[in-house]
């Protein structure tokens, strides 16, 4: 059974841990460490920013983070907060390539970049609802992309972000994140 979750959720399934020791031994759930490590089963269509403008996860998938764009700025900083997020990034890094990807993805810092300055991202007018009826796709924030006539679609409920400006995003996020950065 498919499904989405609502808004800006993600539906992430532990990967179970061996319950057992090298030497064989049972390991109760008690005694194990909790797993750091996730599968993504389902991803949500993306939050609204305060003016209530839908900023979907699709449009975050356009600004991606590459590994060498963050270790240079973290290496010329020094700081303990840039060894910190050297740290704390290296494992998303290693579980984005893990997938295939070429970097990772920066849903949350998009959303609030684009609530302090919108012109970071393109908005069209849609009509969109939750749909509740299909078997596959109930729950979904779905949008009316049609290429129709406008006089036989309904009339327009949202502003949706279609595509982002990734490089001055990045750079924005950058220059915050470690403000030596060039």
């Amino acid at each position: 059974m498919k499904f989405r979750p609502l808004h800006d959720r993600v539906v992430i399934k532990r990967v179970e841990q061996d319950m057992k020791s090298a030497g064989g031994i049972i390991i109760p759930d008690t005694a194990q460490e909790k797993p750091m490590e996730g599968e993504v089963l389902a991803v949500g269509p993306g939050g609204r920013d305060e003016a209530g403008k839908l900023v979907p996860l699709d449009v975050t998938r356009q600004a991606v983070l590459r590994r060498p764009a963050l270790a240079g700025p973290l290496a010329r900083d020094g700081s303990a907060v840039a060894r910190f997020v050297a740290d704390f990034t290296l494992h998303a890094f290693d579980f984005a390539a893990a997938g295939g990807a070429e970097g990772i993805t920066l849903h949350d810092p998009l959303a609030v970049a684009v609530a302090l300055d919108p012109s970071l991202v393109d908005f069209e007018p849609f009509h969109v609802e939750i749909e509740c009826d299909g078997r596959v796709t109930r729950g979904a924030l779905v949008a009316d992309r049609r290429l129709i006539p406008p006089h036989r679609k309904r009339p327009p409920n949202s502003r949706v972000a279609v595509s982002v400006d990734a490089p001055r995003f990045l750079q924005l996020f950058l220059e915050h994140l470690c403000p030596a950065s060039p």
